[in-house]
């Protein structure tokens, strides 16, 4: 089936923005360095969280005991390119030398936008798998919009969420309700630097305010971008190809390579890139005071010394909850 482009004929030629979303998503989370796939076993490489350890008491005053050494446990995640996202357009002779003005934004320009939204729409589906440890992060068209947002903040705070480069991620049914907040801080268009920032609403309670219209309407997301990770690699430009190039497009690694198939006496026009993301679920099992008032195996089996509010160890291992605490996420109900 031949591509449709428009052509001049008697028309005057009419200039039109080009329908297509904001590039807000790239930046809600951890991206990974493509270089560091080269060479990488199973294509994955792995992430390294913070370590940790525990703090114990020590006899005051008297020495009669030894101190005890402690380890530093550091936990890793694995990120693995796993998805081969493209576009590919044949344009014929009759089309290229007829039909097209301007290959760039007639051909490529689409081609572009097409694999940009579709790795978007894999992060909204990362983003609506991951088992946030907070989901009722929920507010109503009669709540203060500020109050929301310092609830949101203190959630946050409590399990642990890093607190710079915070952000609302909203629907578009929350947008005007959360706008409406006369604490908000809105960003000076003059002052953005990229399509990211240009797409921050403002600021609240210390979040980046930023919308969406790939999840729900009604949808609210508190978080930081550590919540995943997301590797994307343009691949490497063939010496065959008659023209090819790796480049960044709206926050995106993507590769273009145009050649010449005689066989069907047609250009082709291939965008491509490898993907992988990744939810980092890495909330720290710990020894409640529920554990010790129930003295159950958990608590019984603790090492020498651990208490409440200590990471829990097995076999030398830190144990998790297989939670996200890098966000939390609720609904807004008008």
């Amino acid at each position: 089936m031949p591509n449709t482009y428009i052509k001049a004929e008697k028309y005057v030629s009419l200039a039109l923005a080009m329908l297509e979303r904001d590039s807000v998503l790239p930046n809600i989370v951890t991206r990974v360095n493509g270089d560091m796939f080269k060479a990488a076993k199973d294509d994955t490489v792995t992430i390294r969280t913070d370590g940790v350890t525990k703090a114990r008491d020590y006899e005051f005053r008297t020495r009669t005991a030894a101190i005890i050494l402690d380890e530093i446990y550091r936990n890793a995640w694995d990120i693995k390119l796993d998805t081969h996202v493209y576009n590919a357009i044949g344009i014929t002779d009759e089309e290229l030398t007829l039909d097209i003005e301007s290959f760039s934004t007639e051909v490529l320009s689409p081609q572009l936008t097409a694999v940009r939204e579709r790795l978007e729409g894999k992060v909204v589906t990362a983003l609506g798998a991951a088992p946030f440890k907070v989901t009722n992060l929920d507010a109503v068209a009669a709540d203060d919009p500020y109050r929301f947002a310092l609830e949101a903040r203190a959630t946050l705070n409590g399990q642990g969420t890093p607190r710079s480069g915070r952000v609302l991620l909203v629907g578009t049914d929350v947008e005007p309700w959360l706008l409406d907040s006369e604490k908000l801080i809105r960003m000076d268009p003059s002052a953005a630097q990229s399509a990211y920032r240009e797409a921050v609403q403002g600021r609240v309670a210390g979040f980046d305010i930023l919308s969406s219209e790939l999840i729900s309407p009604t949808a609210i997301y508190a978080l930081h971008p550590s919540w995943a990770a997301l590797a994307n690699v343009a691949p490497d430009v063939p010496s065959g190809a008659t023209y090819g190039a790796r480049r960044d497009f709206r926050g995106y690694s993507l590769r273009v390579i145009r050649d010449y198939d005689p066989n069907y006496a047609r250009d082709r026009s291939l965008v491509n890139t490898f993907s992988g993301i990744n939810s980092i679920n890495d909330e720290y099992l710990r020894y409640t005071a529920a554990d010790q008032t129930a003295n159950n195996a958990l608590w019984q089996a603790r090492p020498n010394g651990y208490g409440v509010g200590d990471i829990v160890i097995t076999d030398g291992k830190t144990m998790f909850t297989d939670k996200n605490v890098r966000g939390a996420k609720g609904t807004f109900t008008p």
